[in-house]
């Protein structure tokens, strides 16, 4: 790795540091109804708006040692978390971009997947806390998945593409739609039906719509599996499915194409 690509990298981690901040921070603001734009931050417990000293991401929180500086009662695991996971997902979008950056559509692409990532950490810490995803983050990223869309398909003009971006959307959205009905509600909110949606439109075909479904039941298993042994949750206990369909989502976006290219030509042998 060149100094360039360490130094974006560094760059992008810090960026997703303060995103992710601003997602949790964002998040709370819309479950509080309050204006996420014009309403300041402030202590869950004591209401003390807070500082700019205290709102530097991860650094703020580790030198209060988790705590509120202003009635020292314990910060949310929740805010470094958050801000980890932005860190993360965005060093990771950077090193790992399948498309590459060597034009300015590329650019735009990549610039459009980082709005989408903003507003995914919204709905995931979202869900993760309240179990829902609300509308009000769920209809701009749509906005996003579609400006996303469509410049794939300005890439590559062809009906192909078009119907599999429909592809993607039946399999993700559509099949949701279908257990949605089937359960009454009670396998699967709407909310996932929404996600779906745009989950089509972000990965464009059938088969990596599907590898979301398959990273996303995958990693519920693997997080389900020691409570279910353990006995403190049952088969029937409710779970947020909101962000694991973002895990699998960000993965598939990464790394889809290079599992897809694995399995032609190491699995089917073909060239």
């Amino acid at each position: 790795m060149d100094i360039f690509r360490i130094f974006y990298s560094l760059f992008f981690f810090c960026i997703g540091l303060s995103f992710g901040s601003f997602a949790l921070a964002t998040a709370w603001r819309i479950k509080k109804k309050m204006n996420f734009v014009s309403d300041t931050s402030e202590c869950e417990h004591c209401h003390h708006k807070l500082s700019p000293k205290d709102l530097v991401p991860l650094l703020s929180w580790l030198s209060l040692r988790g705590k509120c500086r202003y009635c020292h009662k314990k910060i949310t695991v929740m805010l470094p978390l958050s801000e980890l996971t932005g860190a993360i997902a965005f060093t990771a979008s950077f090193i790992f971009w399948p498309s590459g950056f060597n034009s300015s559509i590329l650019i735009t692409k990549f610039i459009l997947w980082c709005v989408a990532l903003v507003l995914l950490l919204m709905l995931f810490f979202y869900d993760l806390q309240w179990f829902i995803l609300p509308n009000k983050v769920i209809y701009p990223l749509w906005l996003v998945s579609g400006l996303y869309a469509l410049l794939r398909f300005a890439m590559d003009p062809s009906w192909f593409n078009l119907l599999y971006v429909i592809g993607a959307v039946a399999v993700s959205s559509g099949l949701f739609y279908l257990f949605f009905i089937v359960s009454k509600g009670t396998w699967i909110g709407f909310g996932d039906v929404r996600l779906g949606f745009a989950i089509g439109l972000l990965v464009g075909t059938p088969v990596m719509a599907g590898i979301v479904l398959f990273v996303s039941s995958l990693v519920g298993i693997l997080i389900a599996m020691p409570s279910l042994l353990a006995g403190s949750k049952k088969l029937t206990s409710k779970v947020p499915f909101g962000p694991l369909l973002i895990i699998g989502l960000v993965f598939t976006v990464l790394y889809g194409q290079r599992i897809i290219d694995w399995y032609v030509h190491s699995i089917l042998l073909l060239s």
